[in-house]
């Protein structure tokens, strides 16, 4: 049985590819860091090109830039939570599902 820590990446000779996303809180951004360290440490900093996805003006493009990460942004939406699911359909949700798709920011 393979376990997480005995599987290896399969590598090209460039080296590994990662793209990052998830952001807008430290909630998700700082998971997102651990994970791009722990993959560096263990395939090496020199075998890893990380892309960054994410909003721009962001917390995740902030850390990116401090971490030396490569940075793309995008354009993005979120989703406004209920306690009510049918007001989830809102306008202001149905315009950010509708242009997200799309790419306009």
């Amino acid at each position: 049985m393979n376990t997480a820590s005995s599987v290896s990446p399969r590598m090209s000779g460039r080296g590994l590819r990662l793209v990052v996303t998830g952001g807008g809180t430290g909630g998700h951004t700082y998971p997102a860091l651990t994970t791009v360290r722990t993959v560096q440490a263990r395939v090496g900093a020199g075998m890893l090109d990380v892309l960054w996805v994410g909003a721009a003006g962001s917390l995740e493009e902030r850390v990116a830039e401090s971490e030396g990460i490569r940075f793309a942004a995008v354009a993005t939406g979120r989703i406004r939570r209920a306690a009510n699911p049918l007001r989830m359909v809102s306008p202001a949700n149905m315009r950010d599902m509708g242009r997200v798709p799309l790419g306009v920011a």
